[in-house]
Parts: C-alpha cells; structure tokens; sequence
C-alpha cells in the first residue's frame, strides 16, 4: 500500500477550529452533535453554505437529511445560526446558513458582558429558549411524516429546506400548515408551493389562528357556490393560474 503523507492529507485542505469554541463549550450550551455539526460546517467556512452543502454534510456525516436540520434547528433556536436569501449561480433564490452569530457570541462571553449576554444563557432564558427549541422540533418531525403521507412520497431536500423555513424563519402556525395542507389536497395540488402561496396570503391578511383561517375559507367557499356562472378549473401545476383560497385582496 502506497504511503499517505501528511503533505499530500494537507493538500486536501484543512478546517481551523477556535479554541474559544472548546474553550466556552458549556457555557454555549452546545451539545456533541451540535458541535459535530459547527465543525463540519466550518469546512465550508470559504463557500456558500446552501442547501445542497448541507446535503453533502448529511452524507459527510452519515446523518439522514432531517436529522441534520434536527441540529439546524437547535442552533437556530440557541441564536447561533442565520438563515439569509441568496442568488445562486443559476439566477435562483435560495437560503444561505451562516454561523456568524455563534462568533458573536463566543465574543460576548469572552469580554464579559453579561448584560449582552444571550438570553437562552440565563437560566430562566434558557428554559424558555429550550422548550421553543423543543416545540420546533416536534413539529417538524410530526409534520414530515404528515406531508409525505398527503403526497404518497418522500420529501425532497428542498421540500423539506421549505418546512423547515415555515417553521424556523417564518414561524407559521403549526396548526395554520396543517390546514393549508388539507386544503392543498382537497384541490389535488400537492405542492409545497401551493401550500406556500397559501401562508403567504393568510400572513398578508393577518390570519394568524386556525380558526380565522377556518372563517376564511368558509366565505370563500359560500362565495364560489352562488357563482352559477363561473366555470369549474381543472388543477394544473401553473401555480399562478390555480384557483387558490383567499388570494383576493380585501
């Protein structure tokens, strides 16, 4: 077997870790799976972290892809993580992950501050941050198996980047997906971009509870009944001509 020197594994390129990182461990309150993951992605520390890094992560790893953005989604929620909206080299718009704030928080502890200290460091803070932190995953991992079961298939990585930015970023109502799903397969739409048009537009009319949504969809089904006139139109997957719920502006 040919010898490997340490030139030729350098040549491979190598990822520099802060000691801070290790050194304030316990007070970030990082877990070894969510350090594991902080490591990895700062190989790419030189690139564009996009979803389809993150894919290459997963396999890197040996993770499946939600139980990655099981980690994303705790580091998001410790405050370690941002999520930003790029153009990629295709002209396509697409999430970049950054751990910058991580950095800034390594800062924080090490000069001190406490009074800009995260609040999820605190003890009370912390609880409350662990239990929004909880409640996301719980959701994604409860409305995964919902939509693969609805769409009779599995969840694509960007699909399931779409979930989880409902969830993380946009913060919509678990209840309020729940219900546009339904209201996407009624129409024989399964697409999660439907189902985004639709939290779109009740976030634009200030729905924010299931049953306002509920209220909502009720009006505009009263409405289609008495328009005799209108004609019935077949679901195609042009998303801007299909008959989508509460799109009328007020």
């Amino acid at each position: 077997m040919a010898h490997t020197s340490f030139y030729q594994w350098a040549k491979r390129g190598m990822t520099w870790v802060p000691n801070a990182l290790i050194q304030y461990y316990d007070q970030l309150q990082l877990t070894s799976k969510e350090f594991t993951l902080i490591v990895a992605m700062l190989s790419f520390m030189d690139e564009d972290l996009t979803i389809d890094r993150l894919k290459q992560l997963s396999n890197q790893l040996g993770w499946d892809f939600q139980e990655l953005f099981t980690y994303i989604d705790h580091l998001s929620s410790k405050g370690y993580l941002e999520i930003n909206m790029i153009t990629n080299q295709e002209g396509k718009k697409t999430d970049q992950y950054s751990i910058e704030p991580l950095f800034n928080a390594i800062e924080r502890i090490m000069n001190q501050r406490p009074n800009e200290a995260m609040v999820y460091q605190t003890h009370q803070g912390g609880a409350s941050q662990t239990h929004s932190q909880d409640d996301t995953l719980s959701n994604n991992l409860e409305l995964v198996p919902l939509f693969e079961q609805e769409f009779k298939r599995s969840l694509s990585p960007m699909e399931f980047e779409t979930l989880n930015r409902w969830l993380v970023r946009e913060k919509y109502d678990e209840g309020l997906i729940r219900l546009a799903l339904r209201e996407a397969v009624i129409r024989n739409a399964y697409s999660l971009n439907y189902i985004d048009k639709i939290l779109f537009t009740w976030q634009q009319q200030n729905i924010t509870t299931v049953p306002q949504a509920q209220e909502q969809i009720q009006q505009f089904n009263q409405q289609q009944i008495f328009k005799t006139n209108s004609t019935h139109q077949s679901t195609t997957h042009n998303y801007d001509h299909l008959n989508i719920p509460l799109f009328k502006a007020d």
